[in-house]
């Protein structure tokens, strides 16, 4: 342990996104120390290759390591992948990868796939612990969160939801992501579906943040697919009831209509279909109109039975699942560490 071993994330992963931080280096804490290091997807980023070859396991999230480095002779690489990214992976990128990279996948998507290609493979499921934070309240009937990361459903969308639901109060955030487009900004009026609308600021502190989206107890998935999808998680352990397209890996953690609803998808245009694979090549990725912009969630959903869900049910159901979750994914770290630190 007296050794740190690098990890390296894009910017926003060691800047502003604590998901590897909750990944990793929280569950990996008793076992090593993780230096968090920021590169932009190239080789040249990263100094010196044959020194950060000899020196020990190097862990790469999301972006893919470079060739550069896996191939030199006793590189230890690990890879962290995300499928919401590698899902549009074309197949020459991993052709480039040796078999030798060890993957950490946590979803069955990336496991499934990584497996199948012949990489070393640990799959898991994270899961946040319930305990920390106090379940849902319905005391004030239903009230929704939906943050507009990236543009993925619009004030119609919005509007019906709310009105099928009955919420009291939408809770509405509409800072994008890094690289999408400002064409996906919105603003709404201050009654949207019945519901009172309140405007979650960009720049609040976190922890007037955590409680005022802790206030409600419906939440919709803002992204049209996701690696593992923290802010779901959080939801789920919660307790509240929540909405997300059937993709992965949201539907690896709900059961449709038990423990929340999976929204179906309209089918992809020809346009979708022919852009779904790119290249992945590494360095400077240009905005995007949207992330996945293949999977576009259908505008008639079943509106019927979703104004006739039992709420408070999935949600205190989705909680229990948590628990039990958590206990399996806290058992399983020593088992982690030992795939990334023991070779």
């Amino acid at each position: 342990m007296s050794k740190a071993l690098p990890v390296f994330c894009q910017e926003w992963h060691v800047t502003t996104s604590g998901a590897f931080r909750n990944l990793l280096f929280e569950p990996l804490e008793p076992h090593a120390r993780l230096n968090l290091r920021p590169w932009d997807r190239t080789a040249n980023s990263l100094g010196d290759l044959p020194t950060l070859a000899a020196a020990g396991p190097a862990i790469f999230c999301q972006a893919p390591p470079p060739r550069e480095l896996a191939e030199l002779p006793g590189a230890r690489v690990a890879w962290v992948p995300m499928w919401d990214e590698v899902r549009t992976y074309h197949e020459t990128v991993w052709a480039a990868l040796p078999r030798t990279v060890r993957i950490v996948a946590f979803s069955r998507a990336v496991a499934n796939l990584t497996t199948a290609m012949g990489f070393p493979t640990l799959a898991l499921q994270y899961f946040v612990d319930p305990k920390r934070v106090e379940p849902a309240s319905w005391s004030d009937g239903p009230v929704l969160y939906y943050w507009n990361r990236t543009g993925l459903f619009g004030p119609s969308f919005l509007a019906r939801l709310c009105r099928s639901l009955g919420a009291t109060r939408l809770l509405f955030r509409g800072q994008l992501d890094p690289r999408v487009s400002p064409n996906a900004s919105y603003r709404l009026p201050s009654r949207l579906g019945g519901a009172a609308v309140t405007e979650v600021p960009a720049t609040l502190p976190r922890d007037e943040y955590l409680r005022l989206v802790s206030s409600a107890n419906v939440f919709l998935a803002p992204r049209a697919c996701e690696g593992v999808g923290l802010m779901l998680l959080e939801a789920l352990a919660w307790g509240q009831a929540a909405f997300a397209c059937d993709v992965p890996a949201m539907n690896e953690y709900i059961t449709h209509g038990e423990d929340g609803v999976l929204l179906r998808l309209a089918p992809p245009s020809n346009g979708a279909r022919r852009s779904h694979k790119r290249l992945g090549w590494l360095g400077a990725r240009k905005p995007v109109e949207r992330p996945n912009a293949d999977l576009v969630p259908a505008t008639r959903q079943d509106w019927k039975t979703i104004a006739a869900l039992d709420l408070q049910a999935l949600g205190r159901q989705a909680r229990q699942r948590h628990e039990v979750g958590f206990k399996t994914w806290n058992a399983r770290i020593p088992e982690l560490a030992r795939f990334l630190l023991e070779w």
